[in-house]
Order: structure tokens, then sequence, then C-alpha cells
């Protein structure tokens, strides 16, 4: 888990374990090292990918809503639901690429000041398209 959230850093993970190890008096799990990471559970990443899956936006901007609520950073969820993206053995290395694209241009637009919900929204719209394979994707012109 830790080689995970520190993305293999491991300056990263020795202050994550020391910051860990401090706020829980030396008893470290898995949960406070993702806690301290500010990663999103695993669970919550893949529940948001079925959503996608489902082709309903309501649902799916439910599940961006209780995401932030519950404090996630947009990088977060985009960078592990890029992840979780790339792993998932039932999308098209095609699919992969739309998504990884879309991605792109939306973190782009997040570090230049942009909504993380609007964003995210987005990001999830179009990977919803992608994965129904709808003709017309969102943004593009007939």
């Amino acid at each position: 888990m830790v080689s995970k959230v520190s993305g293999g850093d491991l300056r990263k993970a020795i202050t994550f374990i020391q910051g860990v190890s401090r706020l829980t008096e030396g008893k470290i799990d898995p949960q406070s090292v993702i806690d301290m990471a500010g990663a999103v559970p695993d669970e919550e990443i893949t529940a948001l990918l079925n959503t996608l899956r489902t082709d309903n936006y309501e649902a799916m901007a439910v599940a961006i809503s209780d995401l932030l609520a519950q404090g996630f950073s947009g990088n977060a969820i985009f960078s592990q639901l890029l992840e979780a993206i790339v792993e998932d053995k039932d999308l098209t290395d095609m699919h992969k690429a739309q998504a990884s694209i879309k991605m792109a241009e939306c973190e782009k637009k997040l570090s230049d000041g942009g909504s993380e919900r609007l964003q995210l929204l987005d990001v999830c719209s179009y990977v919803q398209c992608v994965i129904a394979n709808k003709a017309q994707l969102p943004g593009e012109v007939a």
C-alpha cells in the first residue's frame, strides 16, 4: 500500500510512514496510510468506474459529488481513475487512449484553476460515452 500511494518514491514512503506513525501512536495500518496520502480508496474508484459503465449521467454526477464531499482532491480522483481505466481488461486500447487524452486535457484545465467538479463531470461523461461506444462523443462536431 505504501509503495502504491507514494508512487514508488522512497522518500515519500518514509514521510507517509513517519506521519502515520506519529498520528496513530505507532499503529500503522493500510487505511491510515491511504488517509495520510489523501488517496481515494480502491473500492470508491471501482464503484465510480462501474457507474461509468451504466451510461447513467445522474448516477455518475452523484458519485462524483460524493467523492468530492468526502474531501478527495480532483487530482487524486483523476490519477486513480486513469490507473483503473488503464488496468481494466474489459476496455479496448482505443477506449483507454480516448479516456487518457480527455483526462490529460481536463487535468490541464484543473491546473489552470478550473473547477474540480466540472472537470470530473466532463471526463466522466466523456468516458461514459466512450465505454458505451457512442458514435458522437461530447465536444465533437458532427
